[in-house]
């Protein structure tokens, strides 16, 4: 048993979980934490996320899901009024997994991100000079989400006027995997019966003029070959492309420009030499990963560093716990924008379920950190508001972070 005692949703640990976790990873490194195994070595984090047969995706059947997070009656009832929509990408398994994503894949694919890199420096730099001079400014409201948000708009092919709604309902689809009260309950119950409704008539009006978008190909794809993909399919593959597209950058921008003020000099360091940027985001990544973790089940007895773990339990493979190892990097709680293997982070998962968005997140950050310190050449936080983290057992997001550039 470990004698580290915490709350994962605790504002101090909300705040800075690295001091716990690296308690964890040296005495107690595979903790039951409420009822789940965490796992918190960078090796046995890789282990696991490599292992699909023995540490399966499928954690919850959507009839179970539904049932965990929306305990209160009337939270329920409004949620079953949205249609049974099929789990996740990042809850299902091969071969399901494999015939979905290489559909959801070709709105990722190397060449259509590389094809986009021109709108997304248009878009960032239009959103920087909305900004213009204004200070103290909210970084993460006025450009973090904006940014991938109207990215990810434009390949699904959404409606500029609906982003907002998108924000929220993007939001509330991660809140859901913390636990709730019954008003926060019944909020994201609301809303997730609202972004289904607004994709199912998305897809109806798509299905008699389709676009080039993807969700236009996706349903040309389900029209084609009924057995390939239903309209259900859809809708819980847009979601899980919403997050992936969206979440990913808003957090790892949000937390590189904390990270880049609170060290000065490699802020300088990069601003002198541009060829540092790819590294930098790595760095990033790995420092401060823009999802903690995400769930896994064990399909048989197993046993994790020298603990016995049943089939059937719980994991939350801890990316964040296993980036800041010291076993695998030297200096961990250092942020060194040249170190040389930042890039063997975990931040983006491994193996099968590795993240579908990651290399369009990689890519809107080396377009916009140029173009965020090349427009203000003195940014830095603002002394009066420190950062404010949203609780959340899987992501590590920054609702606020307040900067200044006079």
């Amino acid at each position: 048993m470990t004698d580290v005692t915490f709350d994962p949703l605790d504002p101090a640990y909300v705040q800075d979980p690295y001091p716990v976790l690296a308690r964890l990873r040296e005495r107690d490194p595979v903790p039951d934490v409420g009822g789940a195994r965490w796992i918190t070595r960078y090796e046995t984090v890789r282990e696991v996320l490599m292992d699909h047969e023995r540490f399966s995706n499928r954690f919850l059947d959507a009839d179970s899901m539904d049932a965990m997070l929306f305990t209160d009656a009337e939270a329920r009832r409004i949620v079953d009024r949205r249609r049974k929509v099929p789990p996740t990408l990042i809850m299902v398994d091969p071969p399901e997994h494999s015939r979905h994503r290489t559909l959801v894949n070709r709105a990722f694919t190397g060449k259509r991100v590389v094809a986009r890199e021109d709108r997304m420096e248009a878009i960032a730099g239009e959103l920087l000079g909305a900004i213009g001079d204004e200070t103290p400014f909210d970084f993460v409201g006025r450009f973090a989400w904006l940014l991938p948000m109207r990215v990810i708009a434009e390949i699904l092919g959404v409606e500029t006027r609906d982003m907002d709604r998108f924000k929220r309902w993007s939001d509330d689809a991660l809140a859901a995997l913390t636990p709730m009260d019954a008003v926060a309950q019944r909020r994201v119950a609301a809303s997730s019966v609202e972004l289904y409704d607004y994709l199912a008539a998305r897809i109806e009006h798509l299905r008699e003029e389709p676009g080039d978008d993807l969700l236009s190909g996706l349903v040309q794809a389900a029209e084609e070959d009924m057995a390939s993909l239903t309209t259900d399919e859809i809708l819980s593959m847009v979601v899980q492309i919403l997050i992936a597209g969206t979440e990913t950058t808003t957090n790892l921008l949000g937390s590189g420009v904390r990270l880049l003020c609170e060290h000065p000099d490699q802020m300088e360091m990069l601003r002198d030499d541009p060829a540092l940027v790819p590294g930098a985001i790595e760095e990033m990544l790995r420092f401060e990963s823009p999802f903690s973790g995400l769930f896994r089940v064990t399909t048989e007895d197993v046993v994790l560093d020298g603990v016995d773990v049943p089939a059937g339990t719980t994991l939350i493979v801890h990316f964040g716990a296993a980036n800041r190892d010291p076993a695998r990097f030297a200096e961990p709680d250092r942020f060194d924008i040249t170190r040389s293997n930042a890039r063997e982070h975990l931040a983006f998962g491994e193996g099968v379920h590795y993240c579908l968005g990651n290399q369009l997140a990689r890519t809107e950050a080396r377009l916009a950190f140029p173009l965020i310190l090349d427009r203000y050449p003195k940014l830095r936080l603002d002394a009066e508001r420190s950062a404010r983290w949203a609780p959340s057992v899987v992501s590590r997001c920054m609702k606020e972070l307040w900067v200044r550039t006079d």
